[in-house]
């Protein structure tokens, strides 16, 4: 499973995941911020294929004096040569053919393709719907102390992104749309004019910190790995946390007066129903974990988030280079950059004439050039009666250790099209080659 890239950044993402989960305990006493940094750092292990970045790295640590001294000769550096595969492609009179093998694997990538692609549209639905609503029901923000408000507070916390802010009457709970330009949706009902300097406070801290672009990210992550249940898990914590790191900054230099206030007022907002379009964090556990966050007193020291985060970003980094790279076709003289192409040669009903590339040591060539990988002397089912047949060929490549010459043999066959039995079989050919260039 991990031999694809798909599966790569499934381990990478997990991995760091789990690690946070470890040292969450550490993590809790001390700066939000790492906490939050580690998240990120998962969700860039999830997108991105670290382990396709290795060679790219090694070649680098090459031209870097005292690292190719001491570390290169103890890099496996070869990317793994693959002897033996199980995808052939054919083309034959304009018509592409695929091997039995090729046909089960796109017919995975096409379900996964579909899965990604429906959540991806429900996503995206959902997000348009949400803001139709917000634009339609809203009007251009009063003048007055809500416009002095915003200026004053755009200017204290130094946000400097073109924002466009819009009052809502039907709007209790504040939100924030798109994501290169921001829209903030304000409730103008707000009757407390601390409740809606708090509100638009917190709003502006989201946009300054980019938290829209990097929860896009998060629902990519959730789009592309929607079978890993800890891609769910990474996007709630991500919310969670970026949601108290502007509660810490909403409450920064407040006094214990205004952190209940503003305490009762997320209690308050959580008890309204929100659109259905909104990422909710309105349930008991995330309320009361934002409301104890208020009150927790972290430890100002970044070194031990700064440790534990360059730690696991290590132990991820070097987990992905330990895998092997995706599988990969390669030439025998070690060519990268060209795959190998098997060419069949059509010698008039004889599909299966050519020896000189052979993609398995035994298998069957249909006459319409549709190859399957057999196994020698395989175990006969008890319970197939061999009803359906099907005639061929039947190749089969045995190599001389010693010599290192080998012996190809070709049959015309009639195989069970069921189980791959043998039935009937007559020697066409015999070729023997020294060396052996398969």
């Amino acid at each position: 499973m991990f031999n694809t890239i798909t599966g790569m950044r499934t381990f990478s993402g997990t991995l760091a995941v789990c690690l946070y989960v470890i040292t969450y305990p550490i993590l809790k006493r001390y700066s939000i911020q790492g906490q939050n940094f580690i998240l990120k750092m998962a969700v860039f292990f999830y997108l991105v294929p670290i382990a396709e970045l290795k060679y790219c790295l090694w070649d680098i640590i090459e031209h870097i004096p005292l690292l190719n001294r001491y570390i290169v000769p103890y890099i496996a550096k070869e990317r793994p040569f693959i002897e033996k595969f199980n995808v052939i492609i054919k083309f034959e009179n304009g018509v592409v053919k695929f091997s039995s093998d090729l046909r089960d694997l796109f017919l995975i990538l096409i379900c996964a393709g579909l899965v990604s692609l429906i959540i991806f549209i429900w996503k995206f639905r959902k997000y348009q719907k949400m803001k139709y609503i917000f634009l339609t029901c809203s009007d251009e923000l009063p003048k007055g102390k809500l416009e002095e408000q915003y200026l004053r507070l755009k200017e204290e916390l130094q946000v400097h992104s073109d924002i466009k802010i819009l009052g809502c009457k039907y709007q209790k709970s504040s939100s924030v749309i798109g994501f290169l330009s921001p829209v903030i949706i304000f409730p103008t009902e707000t009757a407390d004019i601390n409740s809606q300097e708090f509100i638009m406070k917190h709003e502006l801290l989201h946009i300054k910190h980019k938290d829209l672009i990097v929860r896009l990210l998060a629902i990519a992550v959730i789009v592309i790995h929607w079978f890993n249940p800890v891609a769910y898990c990474l996007f709630y914590e991500l919310i969670m946390v970026s949601e108290m790191i502007c509660d810490k900054g909403v409450l920064s230099g407040c006094l214990e007066s205004d952190r209940k206030k503003y305490s009762e007022l997320i209690v308050d907002l959580a008890t309204i129903e929100t659109n259905e379009c909104v990422v909710s964090l309105a349930d008991e556990f995330s309320v009361k974990r934002r409301v104890l966050e208020m009150k927790r007193v972290r430890k100002k020291n970044i070194f031990v988030s700064g440790a534990i985060a360059v730690v696991i970003g290590l132990s991820v980094s070097m987990s992905a280079f330990a895998l092997y790279n995706p599988s990969r076709i390669i030439e025998k003289d070690g060519n990268y950059d060209q795959d190998i192409i098997f060419e069949f040669v059509n010698s008039g009903d004889n599909h299966y004439a050519d020896t000189d590339c052979l993609p398995y040591d035994y298998f069957f060539t249909s006459k319409d050039g549709v190859i399957t990988p057999l196994i020698k002397d395989a175990p006969e089912r008890v319970l197939c009666f061999h009803t359906t047949t099907e005639v061929g060929g039947l190749t089969e490549h045995a190599k001389n250790k010693v010599t290192g010459s080998c012996t190809v043999t070709v049959y015309d066959v009639v195989k069970c099209s069921k189980c791959n039995k043998i039935l009937e079989q007559t020697q066409v050919r015999r070729i023997t080659y020294d060396p052996c260039p398969h």
